[in-house]
């Protein structure tokens, strides 16, 4: 069974981006600070044709793009067991010069790119659910879940935290073509880090104030806070470094389960 390993590459310098694989959020710069970084998306991909979504804009300090602004997004594959020295190119996404046109230069500028992936797993889950609706049936239960989520994490319950996102944590893994156990093993760990830190603070909020979000073109659903991100939140007094806990779910047997 070919077993190939999908990733985003993204190298940017003085521009802020967001980053979408078929309409699900992946990554979020705001600031324009430099980024290199390789990240996994086969949870993210279905067999066939996919999409990668970028919107860039100037560095906040920048107000435009200036001369060393840089962007590259490229997604590479490879055979989960060969080496990443054997990665090949296999779409990137494509901008107008937005340095040198004067009209482009304080713009926010969008891309969509096509891509072929193919997979041995089964659809994803995620892919699977009905188009939901944000009626109250669908916000209760997303509230709900956040409300269990966010004791989970006061309370400082591993455990707890680990079941409700054990089909997350398998989806993950199957992509990544990643023992289950292993990658819980790993979940874990990082846990007992962040809560032993004493200078971690889970921010609280008003998990009523809040209104979900659909994505995956309707199959998925999350919360934001006023500040486009997730409101599970540490926030670090030391570093004052906020780290999120996203989440994102889907309808499976008939009730909305944790699935990215």
């Amino acid at each position: 069974m070919n077993q190939t390993h999908y990733t985003l590459q993204i190298n940017t310098v003085s521009a802020c981006f967001e980053i979408k694989v078929n309409d699900i959020p992946l990554l979020t710069e705001e600031t324009g600070k430099p980024n290199a970084v390789e990240l996994p998306i086969n949870h993210l991909l279905l067999k066939g044709l996919n999409l990668l979504q970028v919107s860039i804009s100037p560095a906040k300090h920048e107000n435009e793009f200036v001369d060393h602004s840089k962007t590259s997004f490229e997604i590479y594959y490879r055979d989960i067991n060969d080496p990443r020295e054997s990665r090949k190119l296999l779409a990137s996404a494509e901008f107008p010069d937005y340095i040198n046109d004067e009209k482009l230069k304080k713009s926010v500028i969008s891309s969509k790119t096509e891509f072929q992936a193919s997979l041995a797993l089964d659809p994803p889950a995620w892919s699977m659910s009905p188009v939901l609706k944000l009626n109250e049936q669908t916000v209760n239960e997303t509230i709900g879940i956040y409300k269990e989520y966010f004791n989970a994490l006061k309370s400082k319950n591993i455990e707890a935290v680990l079941k409700l996102t054990n089909f997350k944590n398998k989806v993950y893994a199957d992509a990544c073509y990643q023992g289950l156990n292993t990658h819980v093993n790993d979940m874990r760990e990082s846990l007992k880090e962040e809560f032993a830190d004493p200078n971690n603070e889970l921010i609280d909020f008003d998990i009523q104030a809040k209104k979900p979000e659909l994505h995956a073109f309707g199959k998925l659903v999350s919360m934001i806070n006023d500040e486009n991100r997730s409101p599970l939140q540490f926030y670090n007094s030391e570093t004052g470094i906020t780290t999120e806990y996203k989440i994102y779910l889907c309808r499976k047997d008939n009730k909305l389960t944790i699935v990215l």
